[in-house]
């Protein structure tokens, strides 16, 4: 659930995600299930 929260924190995170997988884009447009799917914390 930690993530969760981090993801609505970290948009930028979610936008280099999204470069690397344009398919999540159209499925994760608001964001919350984008993050969970793509689990990537920010190094």
């Amino acid at each position: 659930m930690g993530n969760f929260g981090l993801c609505l924190m970290r948009r930028d995170t979610q936008y280099r995600a999204v470069r690397q997988a344009p398919a999540l884009n159209i499925i994760g447009g608001g964001g919350g299930i984008h993050c969970i799917t793509q689990q990537q914390p920010q190094a």
